[in-house]
């Protein structure tokens, strides 16, 4: 009974002597395809001394398994091998789409039918960016992500990119500190539709992306003309004003006056959608001065855009004196 015991332990003791060498995870960074897929890179210090590697991902809500848990997803029976894309369905597939995925490499080498195991490397995770928060009453997004895991202060910046479509290029939006996680985009167009994902960059150049999300923008189409044509004196107290503005916009207009062209401007009347924004003012029209805009009221009851400015004009005859 002893002696066997001894063999069991030596034989656990060759499977698990972590002689091998261990490991470094590159990069995790996620190939945008359908479905998104994560991308492992490594390296080793001394590929001979290997036969290959074993890929370790980090699995949730998979029964029997235990949350948190490194499990092993792949086999990488080749030593000068230095990267892996996830397709494995071991514990479920991986969905970077959904989830940050974290990963972990181990090196093993066959000695005379046992296998000897590196520890594992350090965890990498991809970074992982949210659905957009989107502000329809002040047409912006709000981008929140969580950060990559693995660099530590090597990690320099963020860069948030933007695909609009039809065209494909992506347009940088922002370059951010390797502290910051959270992107606000303003000034959105109604029914565009964005595309999104981040960059991390470390010291040394490494890129990796995050996943790519995707909205759009549903909201009304802001006027696309809102312009003050003229204000015209029908008599002494009557003042016509007639504003252009986008009748197919599906915003409210209201006109609003003042007293100086800075001043608390009051409301005079509310157009409907389609309606010609015309209005008569009864003002003492050459003894006083008023100024006048239109303002469209967004669909969240705000002040969404304005006008340029309309005013009438006094006229002033100076008194001539005889010398």
């Amino acid at each position: 009974m002893y002696k066997i015991i001894v063999v069991f332990l030596l034989s656990m003791a060759s499977l698990l002597s972590f002689a091998q060498p261990v490991p470094e995870i590159l990069s995790v960074s996620i190939i945008i395809a359908t479905p998104p897929k994560a991308n492992i890179t490594w390296q080793v210090s001394d590929p001979t001394q290997v036969d290959g590697y074993y890929i370790y991902r980090q699995i949730f809500n998979q029964a029997g398994v235990v949350d948190g848990s490194f499990n092993k997803v792949a086999v990488i029976n080749d030593p000068y091998t230095f990267s892996y894309t996830d397709v494995s369905s071991s514990f479920g597939l991986a969905i970077p789409q959904f989830q940050q995925e974290v990963y972990r490499v181990a090196s093993f080498k066959n000695v005379n039918g046992n296998i000897e195991l590196s520890n594992m490397s350090a965890e990498h995770g991809s970074v992982y960016l949210s659905p957009p928060t989107f502000d329809a009453c002040h047409g912006l997004n709000t981008l929140n992500w969580l950060p990559y895991i693995g660099w530590g202060s090597d990690l320099v910046e963020y860069r948030v990119n933007l695909i609009q479509e039809p065209v494909a290029t992506p347009v940088l939006l922002s370059n951010l500190s390797s502290e910051t996680i959270e992107y606000v985009h303003h000034n959105l167009v109604a029914k565009e539709t964005y595309l999104y994902y981040i960059e991390g960059i470390k010291s040394d150049g490494t890129t990796i992306m995050s996943n790519m999300v995707v909205m759009t923008a549903d909201m009304p189409p802001m006027p696309t003309i809102m312009n003050a044509d003229f204000g015209t004196v029908l008599g002494y107290d009557q003042l016509y004003l007639k504003f252009t503005v986008d009748e197919a916009a599906d915003v409210m207009y209201e006109l609003r006056k003042s007293d100086t062209p800075t001043g608390d401007f009051k409301p005079l009347a509310t157009f409907q959608p389609n309606d010609k924004v015309e209005y008569i003012d009864y003002l003492k029209v050459y003894q006083k001065r008023a100024y006048y805009k239109v303002v469209a009221i967004g669909w969240c009851d705000d002040d969404a855009q304005e006008s340029n400015l309309a005013t009438n004009i006094i006229l002033e005859t100076a008194k001539s004196s005889e010398n």
